[in-house]
This record gives structure tokens, C-alpha cells and sequence, in this order.
């Protein structure tokens, strides 16, 4: 699983060079964002690569019910090379928090924000559009 991770992270990064060959491309001004196991790309690629001024990762990990000792040994290594402002967003209930965890495991400074939010995801209509009917 590690190696399939680590070869989709690949591909973004070989955007990231191809973006460097755009002229209206800032990249100065990169930013990433995954959810899920794309959170877990996200999480790799600003790892490996420095381009990246800010990512979003949402729920990394979340659908991987047992983390096997080395991807979470590779998302702590991962965590200690980040440099880049992230954004990590998971529910408070939610376990395995994979990236969020490797990330504090790794001294990194999380603020937990509380929120009340809406999540429509797989709703046909969001309470919130019920509300408002």
C-alpha cells in the first residue's frame, strides 16, 4: 500500500515539475489538497518536495481501518519533513486519524478549532437545504 501511495504522490509531483514549465503558472503560490487516501498523497508529496506553500488534508487515512506499523512509521517519516502550513481536518470521532496523528506524533503544533457544520456528502439534501425549504 505504501508503494502504491508513494507512486500516486509521484505523479503529483511530476505535475509540479510540469507546472514549472508554465508560464502562467505561479508557482510560488502552490497549494495542495486531499481527502481520504489523497490525503495521504497530499501528506507525501509535501513531504518530498518544497514547492508546496500550503496543503488541505482532509480525513486522511480515514478509510484505513488498520494502519499497519510501517505506513504509520511512513507517515511519521513523512510528517517530520513538511515545512508547509497544513491544514488538517477530520471529524472529532473519527479513528484512525492517520496524518493528524503523525503530524502531532512528530511535535508539530495542531489547534483543534470546534465547529458546528453540515455535512452533505452523501445526503440528497443537506439538512441545512431542508431547513431553508
Amino acid at each position: 500500500m505504501i508503494a502504491r501511495l508513494q507512486a500516486e504522490a509521484d505523479a503529483v509531483l511530476a505535475a509540479v515539475e510540469y507546472l514549472r514549465s508554465v508560464p502562467s503558472a505561479d508557482i510560488s503560490r502552490l497549494g495542495i489538497a486531499g481527502r481520504s487516501l489523497g490525503g495521504i498523497v497530499t501528506l507525501f508529496a509535501i513531504s518530498r518536495n518544497r514547492s508546496f506553500r500550503a496543503a488541505v488534508d482532509t480525513a486522511g487515512g480515514l478509510l484505513v481501518r488498520s494502519f499497519s506499523p510501517a505506513l504509520q512509521a511512513a507517515l511519521r517519516q513523512a510528517a517530520r519533513a513538511v515545512t508547509c502550513l497544513v491544514l488538517l481536518m477530520d471529524a472529532q470521532n473519527d479513528r484512525p486519524r492517520g496524518d493528524t496523528d503523525a503530524l502531532r506524533g512528530e511535535g508539530r503544533r495542531g489547534v483543534t478549532a470546534p465547529a458546528d457544520h453540515v455535512s452533505a456528502v452523501y445526503a440528497k439534501k443537506s439538512r441545512l437545504a431542508r431547513a431553508r425549504e
